[in-house]
């Protein structure tokens, strides 16, 4: 009855989170009907899972639309790569991963506290019979291993978002175990760049075999524009200022002094540049800074007019 209250519950299926809820307003005066207004409600506060929207002094009919979304799997950006290691000596195992592109997006533009997404990581071994169990402990991007555990390793990711659970897993790894005399040039994970900010990461050098080592950047390779590989003095060097976003996959060859060569596989991560933008008054304040308004190849005998000092 009009002025009354309703109650309504929405429920979605397994690994969905609620997107939005629209309304389709119809008076209910007499006379009403040849036209309908359309709105969507605060769902600020939806946590996850089961929602229920209660509306109050209901004056018109509505028809309402809750619209859920399946979550999609979070994605890997840089794979765990193959390894060698020395007796007595350990080596790392890594991956990079971030949520689904869906995920960031609506993660991004919702205003509720609970739309966060969490990764949580579970490293595992498989056994010479083929079955795999996890590693104790294991439950970071990152997994050491011993000489004395050389063996196939995969790691997975699981994706948690306003109640949805999705994994993925990465491709797997092998660890072997090598001669003391052998040439060792093993990646490792590179901390994330930043587009249109300067960038520098160290690469460990290549171990055993016969020194001098010669390095040089692998065929294929896809570095960023604006970053560069340097081998000299200072060491192994990957620096300058990305142009663009996106996992760039690279190599670096190297070969020592007897002909033994090696080659360790990279993945350089580049996130956008996310700044601070608000308005103030006549000013706008990038990155907690007041920056006044300037104009160029402004026409003789013109005038300019000051922006209102009235708030935004």
């Amino acid at each position: 009855m009009p002025g009354g209250s309703l109650t309504f519950t929405a429920s979605p299926n397994e690994n969905c989170y609620l997107d939005h809820v629209n309304t389709t307003l119809v008076s209910m005066r007499e006379g009403a009907g040849a036209g309908a207004s359309q709105g969507s409600f605060d769902i600020s506060d939806y946590k996850g899972g089961t929602y229920q929207l209660e509306l109050k002094n209901v004056t018109s009919s509505q028809t309402l639309t809750f619209a859920f979304v399946e979550a999609e799997a979070p994605v890997i950006d840089a794979q765990p790569q193959d390894t060698s290691v020395r007796e007595g000596e350990s080596v790392i195992l890594s991956v990079a991963a971030d949520a689904a592109q869906s995920v960031r997006d609506h993660e991004a533009m919702s205003s509720g506290a609970a739309a966060s997404h969490e990764l949580t990581y579970q490293w595992y071994r498989v056994g010479e019979n083929g079955q795999s169990a996890p590693v104790e402990g294991a439950n970071s991007a990152t997994l050491e291993v011993q000489d004395g555990d050389a063996g196939e390793y995969y790691c997975q990711v699981t994706q948690l978002y306003l109640g949805t659970v999705t994994t993925v897993e990465s491709n797997h790894a092998t660890v072997s175990r090598i001669e003391p005399e052998a040439l060792v040039f093993n990646a490792t994970a590179l901390p994330a760049a930043t587009a249109h900010a300067e960038y520098k990461a160290s690469i460990n050098p290549a171990t055993g075999g016969t020194s001098p080592y010669t390095y040089a950047l692998a065929q294929d390779s896809n570095l960023p524009d604006g970053v560069a590989f340097t081998a000299n003095e200072e060491g192994l060097i990957v620096s300058g200022t990305p142009d663009s976003t996106g996992v760039f996959a690279f190599g670096i060859d190297c070969i020592d002094y007897s002909g033994q060569s090696a080659t360790a596989h990279f993945a350089l991560v580049v996130t956008p540049k996310v700044v601070d933008l608000a308005f103030s008054g006549s000013l706008f304040i990038y990155n907690g800074q007041p920056q006044g308004p300037s104009l160029a190849g402004i026409p003789v005998d013109t005038e300019v007019l000051q922006p209102s000092s009235t708030p935004l």
